[in-house]
């Protein structure tokens, strides 16, 4: 951001976006921007390969996918390692788990003239030995999309910029081996620690105007109340609670996205970082291509779950019949998972659950189809 800001043109475009953020933050909690945060912002997303080859698409896009689904899941907070939070949470008193109303969708049409010419209309936008931005930060042809660029960097998982600007075409960047989860493609392999794409999570956090849980003295701070200064960042994966913050009596939030701790180790964003992302991108709503994502959605994606609200009781329909295994999991805002069942080569179009030892409050239902994945919310009354 140093280099970036001694651009006079760029700095005073970031300051013009810091001070509208400002101002939206400030509203957060009027009964307008409250309402606003209910229903899900749907962001389109590009992905980049500018060292990959063509022969690998099928490959990459699988792998893009991943990833897409784990960012989903830790913004929403329906990761399925939030269920460590209950027990940790007895370190930290007063301070909630943040659950971002946001779902990243990967474009699929109306893609940029003269940028990866195998990159069809109708495919995911994953561009394959396209040179995203001659090699910088920002790419004109990609404007109006958060951008993920994956390259081979110096020694970094990542980097971003601080409060992305959307309609520059800015991106993030990640290392080759610290992008999606599982086995990867040839040249993306993730590596452990860092292989649960959690560095993805964690910049797409700066790219949202998040700074690091540390700050380098214990005289300075994130300017989030709810996650405890710390001077230095922290590594590998400390038990919850075990390490001091500045604050007397208060332990390091070690499990933070923002922090630097090993990806099976960080699984949450604070209450205080949840309204920094959602004023933030509150801020950028209007810099989204609103034309790029495709409007017929599989039928996995248009089940649908009634009454909501319930009671307890309510049915998740299919608009065809499921024939591969499914899972239904419900989770509760600590993320503890209080419901699942799983169904395996069963012709069925509907499922009835029912919830009635659960508290009247907001839950998380995720639904596992195949190799697709979906997360509804439901209000028990």
């Amino acid at each position: 951001m140093k280099i970036q800001m001694l651009n006079p043109e760029y700095a005073k475009q970031h300051q013009e976006l810091q001070q509208r953020f400002e101002t939206e933050f400030l509203k957060t909690g009027s009964k307008n921007a409250i309402e606003k945060r209910r229903s899900t912002i749907t962001i389109p997303v590009a992905i980049h390969f500018p060292e990959g080859v063509e022969e690998n698409r099928d490959c990459l896009v699988e792998l893009s996918y991943n990833q897409i689904a784990v960012l989903n899941n830790d913004f929403m907070g329906t990761n399925s390692d939030r269920v460590l939070w209950p027990t940790a949470s007895s370190f930290y008193p007063g301070i909630s788990l943040g659950q971002i109303n946001i779902k990243f969708v990967i474009a699929t049409q109306n893609h940029p003239a003269n940028t990866d010419l195998d990159l069809m209309e109708g495919q995911p936008a994953v561009t394959i030995g396209y040179n995203f931005g001659d090699g910088g930060y920002d790419d004109s042809n990609w404007s109006g999309y958060v951008n993920i660029v994956i390259k081979t960097l110096v020694n970094e998982l990542g980097s971003s910029p601080l409060g992305g600007n959307v309609a520059l075409g800015e991106t993030v960047e990640i290392s080759p081996s610290n992008f999606g989860t599982g086995s990867g493609c040839e040249g993306y392999v993730p590596q452990e620690p860092y292989h649960l794409g959690r560095t993805v999570t964690h910049e797409l956090g700066h790219f949202f105007n998040l700074k690091h849980t540390f700050t380098s003295s214990c005289n300075s701070d994130d300017g989030i109340e709810d996650t405890p200064n710390i001077s230095e960042a922290t590594y590998n994966c400390p038990a919850a609670g075990s390490l001091d913050s500045c604050v007397d009596g208060t332990p390091t939030l070690s499990m933070n996205y923002m922090d630097y701790v090993n990806d099976p180790c960080m699984y949450l964003f604070s209450e205080g970082q949840k309204t920094v992302v959602e004023s933030y991108i509150a801020t950028i709503e209007t810099q989204f291509k609103t034309n790029v994502l495709s409007t017929n959605k599989g039928l996995f994606d248009r089940l649908s779950i009634s009454p909501n609200p319930s009671t307890g009781k309510f049915t998740i329909t299919f608009p065809t019949n499921s024939t591969t295994e499914t899972k239904i999991s419900v989770f509760d805002l600590s993320g503890r998972e209080i419901y699942y069942e799983e169904f395996k080569n069963q012709n069925r179009i509907s499922q009835t659950i029912h919830l009635f030892q659960a508290q009247a409050g907001v839950y998380f239902i995720n639904v596992h189809n195949g190799d697709k994945q979906i997360c509804k919310r439901i209000i028990i009354k």
